[in-house]
């Protein structure tokens, strides 16, 4: 069964967290919600309890993906913890995917985790942070095992990417079906 690890902090938007764990969930994929206390609450004020601590993740375990979503308060708490950097660092190293939405990638950005030359999209927001990198306008971008997208409003396309790429078209339409889904 493949499996990603998502990472949530105070203050990350649950709707880009939600969307892509209940989707990817209905595909059949085991997500693990990794945060930063017992009890978060998320940008819009709702609380959400995590699978685990991310003080208490295993550093070797390796994920098929992890997901960084956005908030701005979120980001710059998970840039905060030294074990995020390390974990996302692992897996870039054993070609595993990394995924932001948002400003999710300004996490990315801190740890030191796109070349130069990374083809990237974010929020419009945040893009003067990262405009450093190849920045695309694109609601999702793939380039090197990092898939980016916007924000919110594409989440559910994002979340219907990342289970084709984990998956198949397959599984996504599956998904797409039993959500009456009509955007892809």
């Amino acid at each position: 069964m493949k499996s990603i690890l998502v990472f949530f902090a105070e203050g990350s938007e649950e709707m880009e967290a939600i969307i892509v764990i209940d989707l990817l969930r209905r595909a059949g994929i085991n997500v693990v919600i990794a945060g930063d206390s017992n009890e978060i609450l998320a940008a819009r004020k709702t609380k959400i309890i995590p699978d685990v601590l991310i003080s208490e993740l295993d550093e070797n375990q390796i994920y098929d993906l992890i997901y960084v979503p956005g908030g701005s308060k979120g980001v710059e708490n998970l840039a905060k913890i030294d074990k995020v950097g390390v974990i996302l660092k692992r897996h870039q190293e054993k070609g595993k995917y990394l995924a932001a939405i948002c400003a999710g990638p300004l996490v990315l950005h801190h740890f030191d985790i796109f070349p130069k030359d990374q083809k990237l999209t974010s929020h419009p927001d945040v893009r003067p942070l990262l405009q450093i990198y190849d920045y695309s306008e694109d609601e999702i971008v793939e380039d090197r095992h990092i898939i980016t997208s916007r924000g919110a409003g594409t989440a559910i396309d994002f979340s219907l990417y990342l289970i084709e790429i984990l998956l198949d078209q397959s599984a996504a339409k599956n998904v797409v079906r039993s959500i009456v889904y009509n955007g892809i």
